[in-house]
């Protein structure tokens, strides 16, 4: 794909309906009603999400010619591309939609809203990378590069595996010996775009996404609990990135995994081992003196992990016995957040002399890109005003 073709198609530049398209507006109609009614949306959220009024759509789909305009916002709102909707050629399938899901389970059982979620998701990914390659970031990122497809060995605990796999990422992508005060803004400088979301499921509390030419994509939930918390929530991230960087499907580099606390698979057990010994390698955490308590408040206050994750870490670490464990975790005790996990910066739009309220999606790495490819001259304000909108 030529490059012109590729900013087209990255930073959903309007498209002109001509000759070269033999569709009848009878037929965008129901190519419409198609792909509304296979994600679940109903009129008024499709309308609400296209910035329409519910009227216009039931014009547009019983055959109501849409301006460019309304066709690109539509096809937005729908989480398809506008020349997959003019040709109708719409794979309702979601583990194959246009964010080309490849998970091994999991995405059936997402609600309409949150499939579309996790669609655009998708496409924000594949924005970032097409304006870092334009502002010449380094790119692929460096968790590409560190990036090695590991299937579950039958030989040791899946525990063991995680936490192998969790002390060479750190090495790789955090040398330094001490604590990583922000995982989220530790994985931006490395190319990956970090999306806090509001999903529909609470039990979900993230999801990955990985594909080529796009940023390697971690999902935070919001409404999750494990989220809300800032030390929980550097081990969500821990978990996402053991994903992006050994799991995949059978579909070569594609990659979506949607993660539930309540899933205890294989696949999220090695993940839910490689967050502690990704934020605090076995060979950097000292016992010291005191009460096993007191090594658990220790380690929880130094690396950043909550009490429960501290307990298990020691325990696994053989830090403290095994037979304190059970006793320690039902002591709920709260750490204090301290410094760890602070809200990423992120660039205003008054930079560019805009007033713009940036999307949940917009509001990210995303949008920071997008200032700066408008600032250099590399996309047009307007484009940009379009990303920091994004939803």
């Amino acid at each position: 794909m030529v490059a012109s073709t590729l900013l087209c198609a990255r930073l959903r530049l309007r498209m002109r309906l001509g000759s070269a398209s033999c569709v009848t507006t009878i037929e965008l109609a129901e190519h419409l009603k198609r792909q509304r009614r296979a994600i679940g949306l109903n009129e008024y959220k499709v309308a609400d999400l296209a910035e329409l009024s519910v009227e216009r759509l039931r014009q547009i789909e019983s055959g109501s010619a849409p301006t460019v305009w309304e066709l690109n916002t539509l096809a937005s709102a729908l989480a398809v591309d506008p020349s997959a909707l003019r040709s109708g050629k719409l794979d309702t399938d979601r583990r194959k939609s246009s964010a080309r899901f490849r998970a091994p389970f999991g995405i059936e059982e997402l609600t309409p809203q949150d499939a579309r979620t996790l669609a655009r998701a998708a496409e924000a990914a594949r924005i970032h990378a097409f304006l870092r390659r334009l502002l010449g970031e380094r790119s692929p990122s460096q968790v590409e590069a560190v990036r090695n497809v590991e299937g579950i060995s039958s030989r040791g605990a899946i525990w063991e595996q995680g936490y192998s796999l969790g002390r060479h990422a750190r090495e790789h992508l955090a040398p330094r010996h001490a604590a990583i005060l922000s995982v989220q803004k530790l994985l931006e400088s490395q190319g990956v775009l970090v999306l806090l979301v509001d999903l529909d499921s609470k039990a979900i509390d993230g999801a990955s996404l990985y594909e080529q030419e796009a940023s390697p994509t971690i999902l935070l939930n919001r409404v999750s609990p494990r989220v809300r918390s800032r030390l929980s929530r550097r081990a969500v991230l821990g978990h996402e990135l053991c994903h992006l960087l050994h799991d995949s499907s059978s579909h070569r580099d594609l990659l979506t995994v949607v993660s539930r606390s309540s899933d205890r698979s294989p696949t999220e057990q090695r993940a839910n081992a490689f967050a502690p010994s990704f934020l605090a390698p076995k060979n950097w955490v000292m016992r010291g003196s005191g009460t096993d308590r007191d090594v658990v408040v220790r380690i929880a206050r130094e690396w950043g992990l909550t009490f429960e994750g501290a307990v298990w870490h020691a325990k696994n670490l053989k830090l403290i016995p095994s037979t304190t464990t059970e006793e320690l975790i039902t002591e709920r005790t709260e750490v204090d957040s301290g410094n760890f996990e602070v809200d990423a910066e992120r660039i205003s739009p008054s930079e560019l002399d805009l007033e713009v309220e940036p999307s949940v999606l917009g509001g990210s790495a995303l949008g920071d890109v997008a200032i700066k490819a408008a600032s250099a001259n590399l996309i047009s304000v307007g484009r940009a005003v379009e990303i920091l909108q994004l939803r």
